[in-house]
């Protein structure tokens, strides 16, 4: 895997070819539960890296990882973090969904200040 943040890209092309894909619901959805994932997986691996984070693959390290982020009073990413997570809740298991195109916006906007983030911690 080149880097996590392909499944954000993989989000942005949902959302692009959602209305041509015959699916346009599910594209948004599975958009949103991208941008997610690429989000936490980028900020679990950096809380690995430089706060002694221990990812155990269950569950568990969702909760764990924003239990972290307030520990180290990381407010703005544990704000992000929740929201993404709730949003991606909402698409991933809710029989409804209503505002799917902006809820995306949402979520790309939130999913890139936690890339913004990652990338000046990196000294890009």
């Amino acid at each position: 895997m080149n880097s996590w943040k392909d499944f954000a890209q993989l989000a942005a092309y949902l959302v692009q070819n959602a209305d041509a894909s015959g699916t346009p619901e599910a594209a948004r959805r599975s958009a949103v539960s991208r941008m997610y994932y690429a989000a936490f997986c980028l900020l679990r691996d950096h809380a690995q890296a430089h706060w002694n984070f221990e990812a155990t693959e269950h569950s568990a390290d969702h909760a764990r990882l924003r239990d972290l982020l307030r520990k180290r009073n990381q407010r703005e990413l544990v704000s992000s973090m929740s929201d993404l997570q709730v949003w991606r809740e909402m698409c991933d298991y809710r029989l409804t969904a209503d505002g799917l195109e902006t809820l995306y916006e949402k979520a790309e906007k939130e999913a890139q200040e936690i890339f913004d983030y990652l990338d000046r911690c990196q000294g890009k």
